[in-house]
């Protein structure tokens, strides 16, 4: 890739990766894709971010942007070339605010960071599968859930305001700290879900929660998925706020007796796996309400911790 030395000279030499190796490790996120960059670099800042823009666009070549790389869409691939930009030295978390239930935090800061600075009082509640690893930009850019989601929504739900670095090199704060805001277009959510192809995302003002007083985990059996599904719906549908729900069949129940030895028996068809939290009474009523529904719909077994 030509101008190399240019991009040197805005990040220091010691932070462009030209060799193959390098790039190929950047040349694949967990999807089944692939693209391979011409050069790799790493941002520390904003204003480095604005000027390789400044420079990709005076010189025409792609900017690909990319957190942890643990999507399984691609779009942290360079798949045209040109540099992978990478944001996770930018990790920053520049303030929480528990009195007003917001974090301040550049784009690499990783998930479960964020969530063990909060703790033990308060949590962001998005909960991919990938919190151990994916980086908050990435969160943002694919609108990033998990088995959280039932309850507490998607990472646009708690989506205040950005930074955000647009083609043209300009840099614009979108969003506001005001608990509910009409004015004018709404850009923070435009650029949220948008995978780096609106803009470079250099910080971000998230809404966080207070704990949840008490949670309670259960784990129902039952002979068969289809027993298990309406005990599911009839529990959704109920009005019982659960904060996660998951449903294991037979063949899952397998891969998981293979990998881990649990001694799941064979009579067991099926496994709904459930999360409620709130208030301690609230939630125990809540026990009681999803025990009678299990067994209606014909629950063999159940464990709460």
């Amino acid at each position: 890739m030509e101008h190399i030395e240019k991009v040197e000279a805005i990040v220091g030499k010691e932070n462009v990766r030209t060799d193959l190796v390098d790039r190929l490790c950047y040349s694949r996120d967990m999807s089944i894709h692939q693209g391979v960059p011409d050069v790799v670099v790493f941002a520390r800042s904003r204003d480095e971010v604005v000027e390789i823009v400044k420079l990709a666009k005076e010189k025409r070549f792609p900017i690909v942007p990319r957190g942890s790389g643990t999507s399984l869409t691609g779009a942290a691939l360079p798949c045209l070339g040109g540099i992978a930009l990478d944001l996770t030295r930018m990790n920053r978390i520049k303030e929480i605010n528990r009195k007003d239930d917001y974090v301040v935090v550049e784009p690499g800061v990783i998930c479960q960071e964020l969530n063990n600075a909060l703790a033990p009082d308060h949590f962001f509640p998005p909960d991919p599968a990938s919190a151990a690893l994916c980086s908050i930009g990435g969160m943002i850019s694919t609108n990033a859930s998990g088995n959280r989601a039932i309850k507490y929504g998607t990472t646009k739900d708690y989506l205040k305001g950005l930074e955000v670095v647009l083609a043209s090199g300009e840099v614009i704060r979108t969003g506001t700290l005001a608990p509910k805001t009409s004015t004018g277009y709404d850009l923070t959510h435009l650029f949220c879900g948008a995978e780096g192809t609106l803009g470079i995302i250099t910080e971000a003002t998230l809404r966080i929660l207070p704990v949840p007083e008490y949670v309670a985990f259960a784990q129902m059996s039952f002979k068969t998925i289809e027993e298990a599904g309406d005990a599911a719906t009839e529990i959704l549908t109920s009005g019982i706020g659960l904060s996660s729900c998951e449903i294991f069949d037979r063949v899952s129940i397998d891969v998981v007796n293979k990998a881990m030895g649990m001694g799941i028996p064979d009579h067991v068809g099926c496994l709904l796996f459930l999360e409620i939290d709130g208030h301690r009474v609230v939630v125990k009523e809540q026990i009681e309400k999803i025990n009678a529904i299990g067994r209606r719909r014909g629950m063999i077994g159940v464990q709460w911790d």
